[in-house]
């Protein structure tokens, strides 16, 4: 009988759980990416269900982020709440903070279920003391309840009564019959002291001060819980009734204690970690299906990982229905619900489907996994994502709705950055996850969940060592950061403005060696970088830093609309439709029919060639020609052909040729030796060098004369090619998809 009442029970969770992923995603099936981070010199990090605050070295303010409010929006609002805390624990209804100076509680939000009530409705958005004569060293607020341990180690409580969760106190002032205490009132169990209170939802548990003999053994106690008991979480097994006592859980001793909404876990003195309660989503460690609760402290496991078992734990942070265990090296393990991604990756990968009525699925991912490579100051989660304060002491945070979705994309050799489908945010991702020792931020983390950048950006290219971006910022609206791996450019692990580019910038594109710009008022072209061959265009052979050094290209009126590099050349697209190429032209990248040997330091015009778009190879060049003619091939192309990527018959070609069988084609792209293209189908076709695979998965040693249609069960937006990687914006919903190595 018990196993039936168990299971309605776990089912009514998951329908309670479903109902509020099913609100959540019925704002959030716009597949838009919750994934966030902020640079600063924060130093922890706090949550509740509709928003993370975080305290910093250069203020004792509260700074918050809500990162539901507004789905188009990133950076999410942000607000300031004033106080000089040293510490804050945020409930869905109100929070509370202990402030710096004096170590008093201040309080703030709604007022019912708050010591801000004392039976007047409303909120109160000032922080306001309470307790006026204590003073205190932990708070913790929950949805309807908050605790306290002042400076004496003595514990106190106010809020909701209707489950236990507030015992019996000695007091005369307490009728135990009332569903709510306004004010504080000390929680006595015999005179005992305590070291932390952790609650969740209608319960909570403290962990005593039991004095040590031994002054070097850390401090240490005893576990105590009152309140709901529905899924064993006060460490009874009498689930029928609350616990309207503070109740023993065992008698070990422990260091740590946290709560989540129905589940605990504590660090016991081997600094091994031990959870008990709600299991459903596997925040316990264990398979949900076979143990949907624990009423027992019990270790938490990784079976299929023996090593697991020997890291020691030195902190908790517990949110709705997952559980996150802080090693000693500072290297966060997740475990539970994984739904939204919100303790990192894609939901589905080696978690469990479960599906409630509503037909939605939740995963569960109960084994325990590293958040991020590296390690972290803070954390704190909630129902759909999870924060943290990095080494660097930034925010960085995980969890999506489903994937995120771009309007642009742009691949290197192992990362990749796209805008957003909203253009508030470039999102970049590694393809591998060696870099992950090199930066504090996860560039190594799964494509569904990749950084963002803190600038609003609205084009995005990938090179070689570098990544840039152009804003809609005035004057200086040009930024660029090193790539992932990159050893021959400076460190710069986040975007920084190039002061050289002092006009706004309409497009930005990089290079292996060189980059360039141009400029939104004038189109305008300026170029950094390798000069060996002329390829900055300025009239000399001097090199100058890449994506640092910006000179403007020696041309007059002029104005550019697009450009494209090669290794060493560059052609720009005029707002004519001209086509202008200055450096190499060893392989014929010029396009002036000139010979392979010369070389130009400043812009020569291509004669009789007009295109819409234009792309660069390593050593080729690729357009869409400007024409009205159905039946006319649409792609022209010049320069290298060793790799057939332009399908001419000899292995270069030093002015444009049409590539045969492109009447329909209406989008191109090109990396390496290898040219791709959309049609007005909306449907990829790649010919060239068949590199790792991207142009059939089967014939990897095969070079393709003639256009080849690849990914056939799939339409795309636009298309860019990598070193080892081709991805695409699918045509569907907006989200990437990519192949090639890897892949």
């Amino acid at each position: 009988m018990k196993k039936k009442l168990v299971y309605l029970s776990y089912s009514c969770l998951l329908l309670a759980h479903g109902a509020t992923l099913a609100d959540a995603a019925n704002n959030s099936r716009k597949k838009r990416s919750v994934i966030w981070n902020r640079t600063g010199l924060f130093s922890s990090i706090y949550s509740n269900n509709n928003s993370y605050c975080s305290l910093s070295e250069n203020s004792a303010n509260l700074t918050c982020f809500n990162l539901y409010s507004d789905f188009t929006r990133l950076p999410p609002n942000q607000s300031e709440i004033l106080g000089n805390f040293s510490s804050v624990s945020l409930g869905d209804n109100h929070s509370c903070g202990i402030n710096s100076e004096d170590s008093s509680i201040y309080c703030w939000g709604q007022k019912k279920y708050s010591s801000l009530s004392n039976g007047n409705p409303g909120d109160e958005n000032i922080p306001k003391k309470i307790l006026l004569e204590k003073t205190f060293k932990t708070i913790n607020v929950s949805r309807k309840n908050s605790y306290a341990i002042d400076s004496d180690g003595y514990l106190w409580g106010w809020g909701d009564t209707s489950q236990g969760q507030l015992p019996v106190f000695h007091s005369t002032n307490i009728n135990n019959n009332i569903g709510e205490i306004f004010e504080a009132q000390q929680i006595d169990l015999a005179g005992k002291t305590f070291l932390s209170v952790a609650s969740g939802d209608g319960f909570f548990c403290a962990l005593t001060n039991e004095v040590s003999t031994n002054n070097n053994v850390e401090k240490s106690g005893h576990i105590y819980c009152a309140g709901n008991n529905s899924f064993g979480q006060t460490g009874q097994r009498n689930f029928a009734g609350n616990s309207t006592e503070l109740v023993q859980v065992n008698n070990n001793k422990y260091l740590e204690i946290a709560a989540g909404d129905s589940h605990v876990c504590a660090i016991n003195l081997d600094r091994k970690v031990e959870c008990w309660g709600n299991n459903s989503f596997g925040q316990l460690s264990y398979n949900p299906i076979l143990n949907s609760y624990l009423s027992n402290p019990s270790p938490v496991v990784h079976f299929e990982n023996p090593d697991f078992a020997k890291l020691n734990f030195k902190s908790l942070s517990l949110s709705n229905y997952s559980s996150c265990a802080i090693t000693t090296e500072d290297i966060s393990y997740c475990f539970g619900d994984n739904t939204f991604g919100q303790i990192g990756g894609d939901p589905k990968e080696g978690s469990l489907e479960i599906k409630n009525r509503n037909g939605f699925s939740n995963y569960a991912h109960f084994k325990p996994k590293k958040l991020m490579p590296s390690p972290i100051i803070s954390i704190a989660g909630n129902s759909r994502s999870t924060c943290v304060v990095t080494q660097n002491k930034d925010i960085q945070c995980f969890g999506f709705i489903q994937k995120n979705t771009y309007s642009s994309v742009s691949v290197g050799s192992n990362y990749i950055c796209g805008i957003s489908s909203f253009k508030t945010r470039a999102f970049c991702s590694s393809f591998n996850g060696s870099i992950s020792d090199i930066l504090a931020n996860p560039w190594s983390a799964p494509l569904v969940t990749p950084w963002a950048s803190p600038q609003a950006f609205t084009q995005v290219s990938v090179g070689f060592d570098h990544t840039c971006a152009v804003s809609n910022e005035s004057p200086l609206n040009s930024y660029c950061w090193s790539n992932p791996e990159s050893s021959s450019a400076t460190q710069r692990t986040y975007p920084q403005v190039i002061t050289s580019l002092t006009s706004p910038m309409k497009k930005i594109v990089v290079g292996n060696s060189h980059s360039c710009a141009i400029r939104k008022e004038d189109g305008a072209l300026f170029c950094a970088g390798e000069n060996n061959y002329g390829q900055l265009g300025n009239g000399t052979f001097t090199n100058s830093l890449n994506a640092t050094e910006f000179t403007q290209v020696s041309i007059n009126n002029v104005q550019f609309i697009d450009l494209a590099l090669s290794g060493n050349a560059t052609c720009a697209l005029s707002a004519k439709h001209e086509v202008y190429c200055f450096g190499s032209n060893a392989k014929g990248e010029l396009g002036l029919g000139i010979s392979y040997r010369n070389k130009k330091k400043t812009p020569e015009k291509i004669e009789n060639l007009k295109l819409l778009s234009i792309v660069g190879g390593e050593k080729h060049f690729c357009g869409i020609k400007k024409t009205k003619k159905a039946k006319e091939n649409k792609v022209v192309c010049w320069g290298d052909n060793s790799e057939e990527q332009i399908a001419y018959s000899g292995d270069k070609i030093n002015k444009p040729v049409d590539l045969a069988n492109t009447k329909n084609m209406t989008q191109i792209t090109a990396q390496g030796s290898t040219t791709c293209m959309l049609s007005d189908k909306q449907e990829a076709y790649c010919l060239g060098k068949n590199q790792n695979g991207i142009i059939d998965p089967i014939k990897l040693r095969e070079n393709f004369s003639r256009i080849k249609r690849v990914q056939a069960h799939k339409k795309f937006k636009s298309l860019s090619l990598g070193e080892n990687q081709a991805c695409g914006i699918l045509t569907l919903d907006n989200t990437l998809a990519c192949w090639g190595k890897s892949h």
